[in-house]
């Protein structure tokens, strides 16, 4: 099971995560796309018609529950910050696939814990249909994944280390 997560933009990739998963054929062949948030409705309006096998359950209130039921998250938006549908799979022990651009390769590190690829159809295609074909590999790239996840990016580590850059930074903004 594949999950995509994010606004019904086109910016966001979800037309090419689409494109890509039609192309796969693996909707065809009963895998299931979910989507969490956008409605059938704005998948439609982005795509023109919905591939075999997507669910879009628009707002979705239990991510954790979401990331559970996916082998793999995807995200294959043109530009990204630190994307937290990416490192919200990973710390779930999702395999990742993103695109290759800067924020996201901070992520997804390159058959390690997931797959980047070019903003192209057949590139999503074809990892996506890697991740179906080889479950061992999807299952292996998502633990390493959590595991990055929780080393690198815990919440309270994260804060603390920008209080301390902020700190450094700035000084004690009481002094001025």
């Amino acid at each position: 099971m594949l999950g995509w997560v994010g606004r019904p933009h086109a910016r966001k990739g979800l037309p090419l995560v689409l494109a890509g998963w039609r192309l796969s054929t693996c909707g065809a062949r009963g895998g299931v796309l979910m989507i969490a948030g956008c409605t059938e409705e704005e998948c439609r309006a982005l795509f023109g018609t919905l591939p075999s096998g997507v669910r879009a359950l628009g707002y979705c209130a239990d991510m954790p529950g979401f990331y559970r039921c996916c082998d793999a998250v995807i995200l294959v938006s043109a530009h990204e910050g630190m994307s937290y549908a990416l490192l919200e799979g990973g710390a779930s022990g999702c395999a990742l696939i993103g695109s290759d651009i800067p924020g996201t390769r901070d992520l997804v590190i390159d058959g390690e814990t997931g797959l980047l690829v070019a903003q192209q159809a057949q590139a999503v295609a074809a990892a996506i249909g890697r991740l179906d074909q080889d479950p061992g590999l999807s299952r292996a790239l998502g633990q390493r994944a959590r595991q990055r996840s929780i080393a690198l990016f815990d919440r309270e580590e994260v804060i603390a280390a920008l209080y301390r850059f902020y700190l450094q930074e700035l000084g004690d903004v009481r002094e001025r």
